[in-house]
């Protein structure tokens, strides 16, 4: 084990990966609305629960870190995090209307509630689970100061919120939830792993802790749905977590990743419009099956869009950034 080995780094390049992963989830849902072929991108798609988790677990490490390296950090934070995730999202419903609008394709609303609903609609549950948990967090940090207490009251929450997705039969969005409440553990206990991975017995005590977990997780098929939930949570966060103390070991920086992670919210927001596009014109031939041609001109329209959008934002940025 490097000495030097920090937690800090090792999720910074996990972090660095966040371009691929969003490339990954893209394809793993082209799985979804393929016709045919789908086996091609099938193990994209089982694999889209972990990569969805480490999304979360990031923002749950990255937010705390936050809160203690930034002054004032908790100050207007759901003023900006909902801000900017409205806009974010507003914009891309913006251009998936005018890209179904260019390609000609019938909409039909009913005044406001039928916009507000396709815009509901318009976005994956991803979008609104990661406002649910900024909430989440903000509330536990204003209610408790011990660390101790706002990292329980924080998976009581969110543990809450799995029961009423379960409830609502939104299964899909159950099964990350619990990899945001552990990016804020590990961060909390970030000094507890790098000790515990200079040592031989520590490395060998956590590889089997997260291994045992991983096991139990993928090959227990438990008949109720409730425990299938906790299954796949407890597979999320032992992958998560295996996933940042493997990258303690690493000490490779490779630029072209962190250069793809800086556009993977556009890469994950503008596959709907993409797709949107593609189904379209696919729909008007009912004969023919969705296959990959129709999955490499949705990747690559994602992508063009992506960078496109990249580009609009950060010149955005940067005008606001200068008037301030």
């Amino acid at each position: 084990m490097n000495s030097k080995a920090d937690m800090n780094v090792s999720v910074q390049r996990l972090n660095d990966l966040r371009g691929l992963m969003a490339i990954w989830i893209v394809l793993g849902h082209l799985a979804l609305s393929m016709d045919a072929q789908r086996n091609i991108f099938l193990m994209m798609q089982k694999a889209d629960l972990a990569i969805v988790g480490m999304f979360f677990f990031l923002s749950g490490y990255g937010l705390e870190k936050s809160l203690e390296t930034k002054k004032d950090y908790l100050r207007s934070f759901l003023f900006k995090k909902i801000a900017r995730l409205l806009l974010m999202t507003w914009v891309q419903f913006g251009v998936t209307e005018l890209c179904l609008y260019l390609v000609k394709f019938p909409r039909d609303y009913s005044g406001l509630t039928g916009i507000l609903g396709e815009y509901a609609s318009n976005l994956n549950w991803y979008m609104w689970e990661l406002a649910l948990m900024y909430l989440i967090f903000f509330v536990s940090h204003i209610l408790f100061k011990d660390k101790k207490a706002y990292i329980a009251a924080t998976v009581l929450s969110v543990l809450m919120l799995i029961t009423l997705y379960y409830f609502q039969g939104a299964f899909a969005s159950t099964y990350s939830c619990l990899a945001f409440p552990a990016g804020m553990i590990v961060y909390a206990c970030r000094h507890k792993f790098e000790k515990a991975s200079g040592s031989r017995f520590g490395e060998m005590f956590i590889a089997l802790l997260i291994l045992t977990g991983l096991t139990t997780a993928s090959t227990i098929m438990p008949k109720d749905l409730f425990a299938s939930v906790a299954c796949k949570n407890l597979f999320c966060v032992c992958f998560v977590i295996l996933a940042a103390v493997t990258f303690l070991r690493l000490e490779a920086d490779d630029k072209p990743y962190r250069i793809l992670a800086k556009f993977s919210p556009e890469i994950y927001l503008y596959q709907f419009p993409a797709a949107s596009v593609t189904m379209a014109i696919a729909c008007r031939h009912h004969d023919r099956q969705r296959g990959l041609l129709y999955a490499a001109v949705t990747f690559v329209l994602t992508m063009v869009m992506a960078v496109i959008m990249y580009l609009v934002r950060r010149g955005f940025e940067k005008v606001i950034n200068n008037d301030n």
